[in-house]
């Protein structure tokens, strides 16, 4: 089965989301966690811990052993502080100019060179673009922030396939969850608070503020005087309030810079939301304004922190819900509406999608139906599939049997070739001990051609003195032809040529009667019946003339 895991690198706590999948979909999911407060205290957190913080990739590498998670396709992302986005409008849509003109687009707006940056970019539907026209989203972040990241997963054994933008990968979550309309998704996190703007079902814009759950603790150590270890316990227990009930002032400050952050986020993307709401059937769009906020992360569980926002901002605030009807319903409630009671999993760990949230994005970025593209995983900094990986794990079976056909089929060919190598060896002996019965005294290195060659030789020799039909050979036929020719009949032999079974003879008689009376006295007997005499012509006084014997194998003319 192929795995799929988001992996989130917190500030504070590794979260991991793993879905593993087969051409049916999504057969089972397990969400893990692994807190570490050392891990960012290097960044300056002020969090009062007594040993040295842990490396992110030794902490990433002990994570995935522990809980044996599988790395084959992993997906996480770059930290949101981290990353800009860029709004770019273009008269044309091709992809391919896209792509060469967006780098050059940016160029004026960030303080590095071109080289220095790694960007990708998503195209932006807007219903009050002409034709022709589009506007994209671009995401930069510096190409060493891509490099220290994937030298931090590397030394955990881990190779990212993909790279995402931690704000707009929350974008995923509305293939999950009821999330339609114009809404904002709140990411109440560890150090930082993540802004998502979705519009139906598509977000269109990111933003992260540096101020989140780390800051809502060192206000109430502020506040009772007590370390930070204490007052993330007393914030952990009564929330961000005091024992009457009432928001703390530096805590209530803290959610007041977030409330502002959110106010001046929505306010910014009005006119966005506008352009790319769906507009009904009148043509119009019903409304511009944002109808809900969506809170989730560890922050987020907090007492009184979602009444405290949505007092703020006037807007009201719920948890992430429960996921819509599909596949990763069944991964993250346990509950799949096409199994009967008795196929429950009762081993099943219900998910606290408040924690997850951000894991969950990123492994549905992962899967068939993601709602993102964005990957920082650019040019030289690209995934490069192992194939002796994919060769070592995924097709070992098959190949070991594909080696063991082999061998079958390599002894099969041996032992053939064997025995007939033994079949040849036989025969050879045998054609030998007939070549030298044949013809003792030989005895030749390849008896089977030698023996081919004796026998042609000895097939010539018959052909030319070979035994006609009457029993005579070339000598007995031309003593028969002088014997038949009377005396009184002055004929000369002037040349002889036998070839197989036609003689031809050159005759010097002296008169064309001569000629006549020899084809007559032969013809009236074999093997002379068909004698012919042909080219008679005069020299001096006499006449040369040829004559042709056809002798057939049974001694009659042919």
């Amino acid at each position: 089965m192929k795995s799929i895991l988001g992996l989130d690198t917190g500030s504070h706590t590794i979260k991991a989301f793993e879905v593993l999948l087969n051409m049916r979909g999504p057969q089972s999911g397990r969400a893990r966690a692994h807190a570490n407060s050392g891990i960012g205290d290097n960044a300056g957190d002020g969090t009062n811990t007594d040993e040295p913080p842990e490396d992110l990739g030794e902490a990433l590498q002990r994570f995935v052993n522990t809980e044996k998670l599988q790395t084959d396709q992993v997906i996480s992302s770059i930290c949101g502080d981290r990353v800009s986005l860029r709004r770019l409008e273009f008269p044309f849509k091709d992809k391919k100019k896209l792509t060469a003109a967006v780098p050059f687009a940016v160029e004026g707006e960030v303080p590095f060179e071109l080289d220095d940056v790694v960007i990708d970019w998503t195209m932006m539907q807007r219903n009050t673009y002409a034709a022709g026209h589009c506007e994209v989203l671009a995401a930069l972040t510096r190409k060493t922030e891509v490099e220290h990241a994937l030298s931090t997963f590397q030394a955990a054994g881990i190779d990212p396939r993909i790279l995402e933008a931690e704000g707009m990968v929350l974008g995923n979550l509305t293939s999950v969850f009821e999330l339609s309309g114009n809404r904002l998704l709140v990411d109440l996190g560890h150090k930082n608070t993540t802004l998502c703007l979705v519009v139906d079902g598509h977000a269109i814009t990111a933003r992260t503020v540096p101020v989140a759950g780390l800051a809502i603790t060192k206000a109430i150590a502020e506040a009772h005087g007590c370390s930070l270890d204490e007052a993330e316990r007393i914030k952990c227990t009564d929330g961000a309030v005091d024992a009457n009930g009432e928001t703390l002032p530096k805590a209530k400050a803290v959610i007041a810079r977030i409330c502002r952050e959110i106010v001046r986020m929505l306010e910014s993307s009005q006119s966005d939301i506008a352009s790319i709401s769906t507009p009904n059937e009148d043509g119009e769009v019903e409304s511009s304004e944002v109808s809900e906020l969506t809170v989730m992360g560890g922050t987020s569980k907090l007492r009184g922190i979602t009444e405290a926002i949505s007092e703020q901002t006037g807007i009201g605030v719920h948890p992430l819900g429960d996921p819509i009807d599909g596949d990763f319903k069944a991964l993250i409630t346990g509950v799949d509406e096409n199994q009967s009671d008795d196929d429950v999993n009762e081993d099943f760990e219900e998910i606290d999608v408040a924690i997850y949230a951000h894991a969950i994005a990123l492994a549905v970025r992962g899967s068939a139906r993601p709602i993102t593209s964005i990957d920082f995983r650019q040019n030289e900094l690209a995934y490069r599939t192992n194939f002796l990986q994919i060769i070592s794990e995924d097709i070992r079976p098959t190949l070991i049997l594909a080696a063991v056909a082999a061998g079958f089929a390599l002894l099969s060919f041996g032992v053939s070739l064997a025995l007939e190598s033994s079949r040849a060896s036989t025969l050879e002996d045998r054609t030998r001990a007939l070549y030298s019965e044949v013809i003792p005294g030989e005895n030749p290195e390849s008896p089977v051609p030698a023996l081919g060659t004796a026998l042609r030789n000895a097939q010539d020799r018959a052909d030319f003195l070979g035994i006609y039909g009457t029993d005579l050979s070339a000598v007995d036929l031309l003593t028969e032809l002088s014997q038949r020719i009377p005396k009184d009949v002055q004929v000369q032999f002037e040349d002889l040529n036998i070839d197989r079974r036609v003689v031809k003879i050159k005759v010097v008689g002296d008169s064309y009667q001569s000629a006549d009376r020899l084809k007559g006295l032969l013809t009236k007997s074999p093997p002379f019946g068909n004698a012919e005499v042909a080219k008679v012509k005069s020299r001096g006084e006499g006449k040369t003339f040829d004559l042709t014997l056809n002798i057939s194998a049974d001694g009659e003319s042919l």
